[in-house]
């Protein structure tokens, strides 16, 4: 439910929990060091698993090292150098410093420009990155502007019903609903839904996460009821998969939804035991929200003994949503709030 969950999630997902990917990266790096292009994409790779573990000093570390190399082989101009600029790029979101993360977003994209088609499928991603800061930055018209490209782009690309505008259009959405605008954030949101459907086979995974991030959507335009059978419909598909992250996503939204329209006793269960903790290991934000819902539930359906729990339990999330800076700004706010309204007595 930020724009950080929605850019950028494919490398945290891919990345994150790998101690394989490291071990065989470092074994791959040390078999390929006389090839500076291998040993680039390599640094790069390590620099996304480091920041997608939130394990900055090594993400800075392989991320300059990348930069270094790419620079003393001859690649100081050209389209692996502005990879190896998003991915420190990403770095700097990820820590919070989104003036740099845009400068160094700016110059990727200026590369990028300069050695693909101006309505490339890697500019379109590079705009959905940057567009994912400006709307950290509350530059909520800017970021339209440059995920709208992005789309228009993408849809020159691959049609206009494709899945691989799902992610276009689902910052769109958000977009939208931070400008206020509930009606058109649903249609972007539906519209992936149905590009999803369109292009894949019946049963894929992603047009569940897509109907789950679509139920997302519906919650924070209130619309509760459609919200809870959107959410309970992708989390039917997706736990049988392996997908443990986007599993937890749909019933973290069940729950929600289940809290939202007062049946507390009824989402308690699912925030205790509905969860695998591995799939909330690196993902901060999901496990702030379920570590808040949590609370709110204990809060409200267990007994008063269990009230100190749910305020320990808040401030947990409260933690986390810290951590995360601007682009956990709203949670945090919503926990802050929580956590004055129920004062332990």
């Amino acid at each position: 439910r930020s724009a950080r969950s929605l850019c950028g999630s494919w490398l945290r997902r891919r990345f994150a929990g790998s101690d394989t990917w490291a071990a065989l990266a470092r074994a791959e790096l040390d078999s390929g060091r006389n090839n500076p292009s291998t040993r680039v994409r390599l640094l790069l790779h390590s620099c996304q698993s480091a920041t997608a573990r939130r394990q900055f000093a090594a993400a800075e570390a392989a991320c300059q090292q990348a930069l270094q190399l790419s620079a003393a082989a001859g690649f100081a101009d050209t389209p692996q150098r502005a990879t190896v600029l998003r991915g420190l790029a990403n770095l700097r979101f990820q820590q919070d410093h989104l003036g740099e993360a845009l400068d160094l977003f700016a110059q990727a994209l200026s590369l990028q420009e300069r050695h693909y088609a101006v309505q490339h499928p890697m500019v379109a991603a590079t705009l959905r990155e940057q567009a994912a800061v400006l709307l950290a930055q509350g530059r909520a018209e800017e970021a339209g502007k440059a995920a709208l490209r992005s789309l228009v782009i993408d849809e020159q690309s691959f049609g206009a019903a494709h899945f691989e505008l799902t992610e276009a259009l689902q910052l769109l959405a958000t977009i939208r609903l931070a400008q206020g605008d509930r009606e058109q954030a649903i249609l972007y949101a539906q519209r992936a839904v149905d590009g999803t459907r369109a292009s894949l086979p019946e049963g894929h995974p992603r047009i569940a996460i897509a109907v789950s991030a679509l139920g997302d959507v519906l919650a924070r335009a209130g619309r509760l009821s459609q919200a809870l059978e959107q959410h309970q419909a992708a989390l039917a598909s997706l736990e049988p998969t392996s997908d443990e992250v986007h599993a937890a996503a749909a019933a973290l939204g069940v729950a929600e939804d289940l809290l939202a329209t007062g049946q507390a006793a009824q989402a308690l269960p699912r925030l205790e035991w509905g969860f695998h903790s591995r799939a909330l290991t690196e993902e901060r934000l999901l496990l702030g929200r379920r570590q808040f819902a949590w609370a709110r539930a204990l809060w409200a359906a267990g007994p008063k003994s269990q009230h100190e729990r749910a305020v320990a339990l808040a401030k947990d999330a409260q933690a986390s949503f810290r951590e995360l800076g601007s682009q956990a700004r709203r949670a945090l706010a919503e926990v802050d709030d929580w956590l004055a309204q129920n004062p332990l007595l």
